[in-house]
């Protein structure tokens, strides 16, 4: 029978032999994508996600927006108008434990992390946008009693930390932007954006592969891999945010004046190309420190040489006085 049945294929004309592999081939590809993913959802459902143990207090402040959770070490330090403060802000579809733990580990000066609305701990019903993050973290710093800081702003957190300085320019000495940019007016960045707010959901293929990538690469920090899984942002806040984020430029506003900007570029960056960055900064006219390596999410990656940036920072800050 089966030897009867591939005579007759064989023996199709090359048109119908065109059809059938047309027909065949998106099965195979459906379904091998299919039990890829059930693979990888029972992989990563295997883990127990914990969250990453660092130095800081956890606090949820009542703002007009929601509930806004930061992490915080300020009980250890002066909170005079002499001290400034590093004001650590997340990127897209990340939170304070996923992007900054790595770095908050063995970070050794006053600091607050905020999980933007909507994200991380941080409760928000209704569409995220950018300058209502900026004004989340002006007021969480207001809140926690902070005179004087300066913003590391990873990714997508590039955006909210410029907003929230131009809305509040004293507060700020000024800005690092990791891998991150001022504008996202591009039309490749316009059409990854789009398809990021679609289809990286939680549950997502997609979200589970690069889940399954990092636990690859990291595998000694696994069980947080899962917890930033795990404490992904909804896909409500995923679209509205990537949507805000693709029109956002903030060249028109201008170079910031008496403000210390300086952007750290990634060597292989597929997410925001150097080009960009590298655009932004002279925009902004920043000092630029280019990394011999790295890809986008560095900070996880490479904690050292962001340790190794701030602590320059903060031996700005010893010098002024």
């Amino acid at each position: 029978m089966w030897r009867y049945r591939a005579f007759t294929v064989c023996n199709m004309p090359v048109q119908s032999k065109k059809r059938l592999l047309y027909a065949a081939v998106p099965a195979v590809y459906v379904l091998s994508s299919t039990l890829r993913f059930m693979v990888n959802l029972r992989r990563v459902g295997g883990i127990e996600g914990l969250r990453p143990v660092y130095e800081g207090v956890r606090q949820k402040i009542d703002l007009p927006y929601g509930d806004v959770s930061c992490m915080h070490n300020l009980g250890s330090y002066d909170r005079s108008e002499m001290s400034t403060v590093f004001v650590f802000v997340h990127g897209w579809g990340s939170s304070t434990d996923s992007a900054w733990f790595k770095v908050l580990k063995d970070f050794r000066h006053p600091y607050v992390a905020v999980d933007l609305p909507g994200h991380g701990e941080s409760f928000r019903d209704g569409n995220f946008s950018i300058e209502m993050a900026a004004s989340a973290v002006n007021d969480v710093l207001e809140s926690l009693g902070v005179f004087r800081a300066h913003l590391v702003a990873h990714s997508m957190g590039g955006p909210v930390a410029v907003t929230a300085m131009r809305l509040r320019p004293s507060l700020y000495t000024g800005v690092s932007m990791l891998a991150s940019s001022i504008f996202y007016k591009t039309p490749a960045i316009k059409v990854a954006s789009f398809l990021a707010g679609k289809v990286m959901f939680k549950k997502s293929p997609f979200t589970l592969k690069r889940v399954m990538r990092d636990i690859r690469m990291s595998p000694e920090h696994k069980e947080a891999i899962v917890w930033a899984w795990l404490t992904r942002p909804s896909t409500k806040t995923l679209v509205s945010s990537a949507g805000m984020l693709r029109s956002f430029d903030a060249r028109p506003w201008g170079v910031p004046k008496d403000k210390d900007v300086y952007f750290v570029i990634p060597e292989r960056d597929a997410v925001v190309g150097k080009k960009i960055q590298k655009a932004s900064a002279e925009s902004m006219a920043a000092k630029v420190l280019l990394l011999d390596e790295g890809h986008h999410n560095f900070t996880i990656t490479h904690p050292n040489a962001v340790l190794e940036h701030l602590d320059k920072v903060a031996g700005r800050f010893s010098s002024e006085f």
